[in-house]
């Protein structure tokens, strides 16, 4: 049973929207390839492009002209031709340059849409430069998930793990890796990516408390082996989470007279759902008022008589 106890001393705070971390976690894909279980596709999702070199690739595909449009767990990646500072809809990007050839070990199978995927990187255009990824045209309040997909590795060149971090909100200090500083509102853990390690994931969830996001992805330049410290970005899903549903009243007003009063309550309801509201006069006795309501979707509005003579409190609770 969901409760909220209400007093008529209450002051709302519904609308206020705070600051919270962003959450991470990291993972890689299975080099094998095939299983790519580890990409969330929960949720609406609002774009997932995958960098690729410009013009984009076509047919006949091959080992070293892998076919640029991916799908994973169902998700359909949209290949972004290159561009200086690429962007879309949902995003901005400090891209500087793409590279190609960076799989991270997977092996080429034409049914292999992670190689498809992870075959060309976005990158900035210097080894100590950190790659930006700025979220955009947020809806304040609202849940969302952002999953990006790190590839290394040169077909022709060195074969190297790379490590990286990302941080969320501001960077204190602004560039090295090397510092104790840590992202405003998170920082990720760090991901091993490459040849090695085959192809990362780094996942972030956060509500909005503004309409943009900023993601610094931050390259460890002293990581033994490093063949290039630059960020190698393969792609990225932005996706809305389902907000979780919580019991609470949104909003409230009184009026009175000599037999009594009556409280005006607003709470937040799920589409039929059963509610009551209950009172009491000691926060340990409590009495349902009224029959069980049949909520609306989003909020649902009851008026609710009281008697003179006391102070009462007022609570809303899910019925079967």
């Amino acid at each position: 049973m969901k409760t909220f106890p209400f007093l008529l001393a209450f002051i709302s705070s519904a609308g206020l929207v705070s600051a919270s971390p962003v959450l991470f976690t990291s993972a890689n894909f299975p080099q094998l390839g095939g299983d790519y279980s580890i990409l969330d596709a929960s949720g609406a999702i609002l774009e997932a492009p995958s960098f690729t070199s410009s013009p984009l690739r076509a047919a006949p595909y091959f080992l070293t002209n892998p076919n640029p449009t991916a799908t994973l767990n169902g998700i359909v990646f949209t290949p972004v031709p290159y561009v200086a500072n690429v962007s879309g809809a949902y995003y901005t990007t400090n891209g500087a340059g793409v590279d190609n050839g960076r799989t991270s070990g997977t092996d080429y199978v034409t049914s292999n849409d992670l190689y498809d995927l992870s075959y060309d990187v976005l990158r900035t255009g210097n080894n100590d430069t950190n790659l930006t990824v700025n979220l955009q045209n947020l809806a304040i309040g609202q849940p969302y998930k952002v999953q990006f997909i790190f590839s290394a590795d040169n077909l022709g060149g060195s074969r190297t793990d790379r490590q990286v971090k990302v941080a969320a909100g501001a960077f204190t200090p602004t560039v090295s890796w090397n510092t104790s500083g840590t992202g405003s509102d998170g920082l990720s853990d760090l991901l091993t990516y490459g040849p090695t390690s085959g192809v990362g994931l780094v996942t972030a969830v956060f509500t909005a408390d503004s309409t943009s996001e900023l993601f610094t992805m931050l390259s460890n330049t002293t990581f033994s082996g490093q063949g290039n410290s630059r960020v190698s970005l393969a792609g990225m899903v932005i996706s809305t989470v389902a907000p979780t549903f919580e019991l609470k009243i949104l909003s409230s007003s009184f009026s009175f007279n000599d037999l009594g009063g009556t409280a005006s309550l607003t709470f937040s309801s799920q589409a039929g759902k059963s509610y009551a509201v209950t009172t009491s006069t000691d926060l340990v006795n409590w009495t349902q008022v009224g029959l069980n309501l049949t909520g609306n979707a989003g909020q649902t509005q009851t008026d609710v008589p009281f008697l003179p003579g006391s102070m009462h409190f007022f609570r809303v609770e899910t019925r079967p």
